[in-house]
């Protein structure tokens, strides 16, 4: 990370701004794998994107009457998707946007599936579940214990 980006990282947490944290987008000195991986530590621990069977996926509703289903993301929608979670820049300190190319890229990248929680299925509601010889309900939301994902209360 360049020292401006700090310096203004610095500034906005003195200034009590709140901000998004900034990725460095792959250039001469910055790889795909160290985007992807800076990328998918802020997505991962925030279980917004999810891992599934070699994709990364977004739980997605298309109406309220309609189920949730898990749909992956492809390079235009990841884009946009991204930029919920980080601010991109470059080496020269300047911010930048993410490339369909780049994103292309990251999402092909291997370390979504150690990074991202790793959904198993998804289930339109609470079930329960025998876990270490006890009955526990799954609550909506994602399991890591089972790797089911509750769309619904």
């Amino acid at each position: 990370m360049s020292e401006q980006i700090k310096q203004l990282q610095r500034l906005g947490t003195q200034l009590g701004v709140s901000q998004k944290p900034v990725v460095m987008l792959p250039d001469g000195e910055v790889q795909i794998r160290d985007t992807a991986t800076e990328l998918f530590k802020l997505i991962g621990a925030q279980q917004a994107l999810f891992y599934s069977k070699g994709l990364v996926v977004k739980s997605h509703q298309q109406s309220q009457n309609a189920l949730p289903i898990l749909i992956p993301l492809d390079a235009v929608q990841a884009r946009s998707e991204f930029e919920k979670y980080a601010v991109f820049g470059k080496q020269n300190g300047k911010k930048a946007v993410l490339g369909e190319s780049d994103a292309k890229a990251i999402l092909a990248c291997d370390v979504a599936r150690d990074l991202l929680p790793n959904v198993n299925g998804l289930l339109n509601r609470p079930i329960p579940v025998l876990h270490n010889d006890r009955i526990e309900i799954l609550q909506m939301g994602y399991n890591a214990s089972t790797g089911f994902l509750v769309a619904s209360g």
